[in-house]
Parts: C-alpha cells; structure tokens; sequence
C-alpha cells in the first residue's frame, strides 16, 4: 500500500458507520429534490385544471415530505461536522505518531517549519478541499443520475438540447480545475516559506532587537507576506473566473431549455408548461453538477498532491529496523578512523579512540573544533560518515538505532523545556519510583527549586518562567532518571555557578556502571583531575589525550588553553 493510501485510509477508520449513514442520507436527499421538481409539474399543470380538490391532496403529501426532508436536511447538518472532524483527528494523529518515528538527523535536516506546515495549512486544505465536501460530490453525481434519468423519461429530444447546451460550462470547468490544482500547491510552498521565515525571525526575537534590525527584518517580511498574498490572491482570481464563467454559461443553457421546449409546447410535442418548468428545474440539477463537480474534482485533486508531499516527508528516511540486533554497551565504544564533512568542510578527521565502560572523559577544544558534531556521530544522528562506530564490537549502522535511545543520554547546552510541570519535564510522562526520583533531583541540584515551587510548577513555554540555570538542572534530572549506559553532556552546567557546577559534575562522575563523556569550557584544575582522561580536539583531530597532570607537564595546546582560562 502506497503512502496515500496509508494517509488516506485514517480518514474512514472507526469512521464507517458515519460515512455509510453520510450516504443514505445523501441519497435520500437526491431523492427529494428530484420528487420536488416532480411536485413542480404537477402543482403547475394542475393550475391548468378548474377542481381544487386534486391540489388539497397534493398540499397534504407535500407537507409529509417538506416534514421528512426537514428531518434529513438536520440529520446531515448534524453529523457530517462529526465525520469531518474525527476523520481530520484521525489524520493528524497518524501524521504526528509517524513524524515521531523519524530519526533526529532528518528531522533537523527539513527544519521544524516543515513539518508544523504540513500539519496546520496543508492539513487544512486537504480538510476543506478532501474531506469536508465529499458527501457534495456523491450528492452532485446522483442528482446527475436521476436528473438525466427523468429528463430522458419525459422527452428525450429536449434531454439532449439540454446535454449539448451544458457542454460549454463542462469544458470551462475541466480547463479551470487543472490551473487551480497547480495554484493550490503553489499557496502551500507559499506558505510553507512563509511559516519557516516567520519561525526563524521570531527564533532570533532577542538577537534582532540587539542589533536593532527591526527595519531589515519588517522589509524582509513584507517581502515574504507580499509572495505568500500574491500566490493566494491567483489562486483566488481562477476560482473566481471559474465561478463567473459558470454562472453566466449556465443561464445561458437554461434560457435554451426555455426556448426550445417553449417551441415544442407551441408546436403540439405533448410538452405542458409543467413538464417545461420542471424540465428547467431537473436542468438546473443537470448543469449545476456539470460545473460543479469538475471544480468539485480539481478541489479534491489538489488536496492529494498536499497528501503526497506528506506522506514523503513521514516516508523519506522510514527503515524497518525490526530485525536489526538491538544496542548494547558493556564493554566500550570504539571510534576507527572516523571521517565526518558538512558539504565540503571537514568536521571530523580521521579520530580513533576507545572510550572504556565505567570511565569519565572530558572533552575540550576551541569553537568549531567539532566536540559537539563528535557527539552526536556517537548519538546516531548522522549515518554518512566514513569509518566505524562500534557499540561493544558492533558497528552502529548495523544496530537497531530507536534501542540506542534507551542507552545514551544526552545533556545538551541548548535545554528544552515542555509547558508543562517540573515534574512532567524531569519524567517525560513516565512513571518512576519517589525513591529515584528524590536521588536524581538532588543530584542533579533541584532540591530548592522543587522545595519552593513544589513538582508541579508549571515551567512556561519552553521554560520562560525558570532561569536558565533551573532548566540546565532539569534536563540533567531527565537524563539521570532512567538506568542508561553511556551519558552525553554538552557544556550541560555553563548556565551555572563554579560551585554548584563542581558538585553536580561529581556527582555524576560518581555514578557507577555508567560511562560519561562530557564537552566542557570549564577548565577548572579540581573538576578536570576527577577525568580519568581528557581528550583535546583541534579542527576534527584528536591532538592530545591523558589526565591532567601529565597534559600540564607536556605543556602543549592543553596546557596552553588552561592558562588562558586563568587569565
């Protein structure tokens, strides 16, 4: 089953009994309106008649219906908002349990504005252009139907004049819906575009005001909102187009209806004038799904492009990892000969390292010596390097890499903080025992803040009602929590004071069966002596390596980077 399929088929799950109810009442709704322009002719030709007596019967009938069609008519109004609306639910929460699934090298590849665009305005548009106007399109094709099949009954010559006559509004509509399926598409990269700009602006809210590039920022805006209103504003000019040509084509097939069947009726065809009026009405069901049901099919096939775009985006890097061997780490992990370019600059050159089981490194290096991008090669987060990562002897692109998650943990310098309580943030939603949960606050120096704010504090949008210390003591909380075999931390306590930085630093190298690699600027003598060993990077290459002491007595880079940070 091909990804449309897949996305298409969560509309109608657990939603069948409501599609096929949406159906019978369609059809019954066809059915009123055909036996409507039937009442038509006969209320007419009965005006032709001198007894008032047939008219008082048809009066009682047509209450009985009008009564019926009522209930019909509220009936639909009442439960197509219901299927729309669990069919849309439906979609989005498949969209977003398979972006979970993606791995964290392509999610940060396409960008967060991507993905938010697909489940807020694509979404949106395959809703009101899909989902929301099918049980329309199945009412338009049956009036059709049973038009046609009345109108053929009655008088076929006038059923072709009227076929031929509806051709032109036909043709218009076929050629309009083709330009405004492209158009759609278009008003989705739009705004795509425009949502990715407006996310990374705002992003970068304080660094803009700092430089005070406020006029910079709004041109570039106005340029951007300019390209997103014109795509929607040719998008709009087609539709109208298409609805004007419509209309206009369509008064014209009925004004020939009238004509010729005017003639007919004058020249003696068995045509009343109410077989003439409703021949007009059953036109009108004839000519309006002609034009409407070919916009009706441009609309829906422009939604499915919007489909097929998401479901590549769910679909581009989805392996089944299922029978991969899962990752374990008892013994060590073993870079060989580990090469790693963004584009045409080499980030990681040629590293070879064991890192032992039960044992603390630190990591030091200046900027864009590539500590943060060693990370996350050992994180799995890129799989196009050259070389060899190896988990206990096992090379990790043959590992099962969603099981690596369960045994790395990774502290980075950047938080993220959830809306939601201290507790919620430091958990992740899972349950743990009072007893470890009490041990990792401490550790990780939340004692105060959970003292005086109580666990379920609420921490604001991404953190905005904590300090940017607490959020630091959070995350390395969540990163404790859970029994793991390998712990990341990338500059982890900058935010921080010397203080309470060493004593959670300790704390953690204290932690037995667990391996610690840690990125650090601080180069503290107290906090870097607890290292069993400290690795010095310089453009991707390793250049130094050993404890402490014996890298001061080198008196190299290591050495030299110290005394800098004494000064």
């Amino acid at each position: 089953m091909n990804h449309r399929k897949m996305l298409l088929k969560e509309i109608y799950k657990n939603n069948k009994i409501l599609f096929f109810v949406g159906m019978i009442l369609s059809i019954l709704n066809v059915g009123f309106s055909l036996l409507l322009s039937f009442l038509i002719q006969t209320i007419i030709d009965l005006a032709t008649g001198t007894s008032l007596t047939p008219l008082y019967e048809l009066i009682y009938g047509l209450l009985i219906i009008f009564g019926i069609y009522i209930i019909v008519a509220f009936l639909i109004a009442f439960l197509k908002p219901i299927y729309v609306q669990k069919g849309v639910r439906q979609f989005k929460n498949y969209i977003f349990s398979k972006l979970l699934n993606k791995s964290i090298y392509k999610f940060k590849k396409d960008g967060a504005s991507v993905y938010i665009s697909s489940l807020t305005n694509d979404v949106k548009v395959i809703e009101e252009n899909y989902i929301s106007n099918f049980f329309e399109f199945i009412t338009y094709i049956l009036l059709f139907i049973g038009a046609l099949v009345m109108m053929l009954y009655y008088n076929y010559v006038l059923t072709i004049v009227g076929i031929v006559s509806s051709l032109l509004p036909f043709l218009v509509a076929i050629i309009y819906g083709g330009k405004l399926e492209k158009s759609e598409k278009e008003v989705s990269e739009s705004n795509e575009k425009f949502l990715h700009f407006t996310k990374d602006t705002l992003s970068g809210f304080s660094v803009l005001k700092s430089f005070k590039a406020e006029n910079r920022i709004m041109r570039l805006f106005k340029k951007e909102n300019e390209k997103l209103e014109e795509t929607k504003k040719v998008r709009s000019h087609k539709k109208e187009k298409l609805e004007a040509w419509s209309s206009i084509l369509s008064c014209f097939s009925q004004m020939i209806v009238f004509i010729f069947g005017a003639y007919l009726a004058i020249s003696g065809k068995g045509i009343t004038a109410g077989t003439i009026m409703m021949f007009v009405q059953l036109m009108n069901y004839v000519t309006t799904p002609l034009i409407l049901i070919p916009q009706l099919l441009a609309t829906r096939r422009s939604a499915l492009p919007l489909v097929d775009k998401i479901g590549k985006l769910l679909a581009e890097d989805e392996t089944k990892e299922c029978d991969k061997e899962k990752v374990e780490l008892n013994k060590s992990i073993t870079l060989s000969d580990v090469n790693f370019s963004y584009g045409e600059n080499q980030v990681i050159n040629n590293i070879n390292y064991c890192f032992e089981m039960n044992k603390s490194y630190a990591i030091v290096g200046g900027s864009g010596s590539g500590k943060t991008t060693l990370f996350q090669l050992i994180m799995g987060i890129y799989d196009n390097y050259n070389g060899n990562i190896l988990y206990d002897g096992k090379n990790l692109k043959d590992l099962d890499l969603e099981s690596l998650y369960d045994v790395v943990s990774i502290v980075e310098q950047n938080v993220f903080v959830f809306d939601d309580t201290i507790l919620n943030n430091i958990t992740m939603y899972q349950e743990f025992d009072s007893t470890v949960l009490d041990n990792v606050i401490n550790m990780s120096g939340l004692s105060k803040l959970v003292s005086e704010k109580g666990l379920d504090y609420y921490c604001g949008e991404n953190g905005s009602n904590l300090s940017g210390g607490e959020k630091q003591r959070i995350s390395i909380a969540r990163s404790l929590l859970k029994n793991y075999r390998l712990l990341l931390m990338d500059e982890a306590t900058s935010a921080l004071d010397n203080e309470t930085s060493m004593n959670i630093v300790d704390e953690i190298l204290s932690i037995p069966n667990l391996l610690k690699i840690i990125i650090t600027h601080n180069l503290n003598e107290k906090l870097l002596e607890k290292f069993d060993e400290i690795i010095v990077l310089k453009e991707g290459k390793i250049v130094e390596k050993g404890n402490f002491n014996d890298l001061m007595k080198e008196n190299n880079i290591f050495a030299s980077l110290y005394k800098v940070s004494q000064k």
